[in-house]
């Protein structure tokens, strides 16, 4: 009965290869969703990554703008999104370690910034 030692070593393999190759992804904005300038949001993630992570902000899959640097408070990052953000559908965020940028979580598709609504006004 071969079955018992190799399922010792798959499990072996996933748990070495979980440690050896950490992993981030991002949860939201996963894309699709739209956001208001002038407002804050929750950026979050899951992780097996246990360093400090960097936090950027791509727009048509280039760098635009590095919102953090050197995270270390948990999976989630309250972003005050600019009220000068150039609103656009093209947005990504990237996480990624401070100490291993190839270890690194980008948003699944784009998502878009918005122009919060016009407020009435009534005199």
């Amino acid at each position: 009965m071969m079955k018992r030692p190799l399922f010792k070593i798959l499990v072996l393999m996933v748990l070495i290869s979980a440690w050896a190759f950490p992993q981030i992804t991002l949860t939201s904005p996963n894309g699709g969703e739209s956001w208001n300038t002038n407002s804050a949001k929750t950026i979050s993630w899951s992780t097996t990554y246990s360093g400090s992570v960097n936090i950027y902000l791509y727009k048509a899959g280039s760098l635009h703008s590095t919102l953090t640097t050197n995270w270390t408070y948990g999976n989630s990052f309250s972003w005050n999104i600019s009220a000068t953000l150039s609103p656009g559908s093209d947005y990504q965020i990237n996480i990624a370690g401070s100490l291993s940028p190839a270890t690194n979580g980008m948003s699944a598709s784009y998502f878009t910034i918005a122009l919060p609504p016009l407020q009435n006004s009534s005199e």
